[in-house]
């Protein structure tokens, strides 16, 4: 199985900061375009993800169908908060992580 290169078009753009010497730009992308690839590569139905807590950190398990296998194979990691909306960005960070 392989996952497709990002594309331009899956790249955001927002200005951090502002200065007179020139400007910081952060360069991301979101959780959608994840779902996309996903979608585009193992098909809606054969992948999943799940949200949970533990010790106060949120974090999200994703899993893919194994057809030869017949079983999920999953991966697990944690979020970090955004400074903009922290528990949707540790959410959105979990799953981009995992």
């Amino acid at each position: 199985m392989e996952f497709r290169d990002l594309t331009a078009d899956d790249i955001e753009v927002r200005v951090q900061s502002v200065k007179q010497n020139g400007l910081i730009l952060l360069l991301y992308k979101n959780a959608r375009v994840d779902m996309s690839i996903l979608d585009e590569t193992v098909g809606t139905l054969n992948w999943q993800r799940e949200h949970y807590e533990v010790k106060g950190r949120m974090y999200c398990r994703v899993s893919i169908w194994d057809e030869a296998r017949n079983q999920w194979v999953w991966k697990a990691d944690c979020g970090t908060e955004s400074n903009t909306e922290a528990e949707k960005g540790e959410a959105s960070d979990s799953f981009k992580r995992a």
